[in-house]
């Protein structure tokens, strides 16, 4: 299969596993993120119960993750299962939201994120 980038952030089975997770986390399982085109729309669309802060941060985090995770596979030889991926970005937004709990936007979003764990 020919490597897209609608497939390696998206379709491939660990991106699956992962935005799973994530969209777990953010109250939004029902969510459908099969191409590059629905994630820019639905964060276009972000509906108001959720924070639009929150959610960028965590597609940020998670897009070089995944980037990481390809690169690894390819010149390395090694993987990690999407629950070390998850683990990882988990790790990263508390890391990041911590750092900014002084910031008036960051405040209260510690809070979204273990909202639906």
């Amino acid at each position: 299969m020919a490597e897209t980038r609608d497939h390696l952030f998206l379709q491939c089975s660990v991106s699956i596993q992962v935005w799973s997770q994530l969209l777990q986390r953010l109250g939004q399982s029902g969510a459908s993120l099969h191409y590059w085109q629905d994630l820019m729309q639905w964060l276009i669309s972000l509906p108001h119960s959720l924070s639009r802060t929150l959610v960028r941060l965590s597609v940020q985090a998670l897009i070089p993750i995944v980037w990481r995770e390809r690169n690894s596979r390819i010149h390395n030889g090694t993987s990690q299962p999407a629950s070390v991926l998850f683990k990882l970005l988990d790790r990263q937004i508390r890391n990041t939201l911590l750092a900014r709990l002084p910031h008036r936007r960051c405040q209260g979003l510690l809070t979204l994120w273990f909202q639906h764990e």
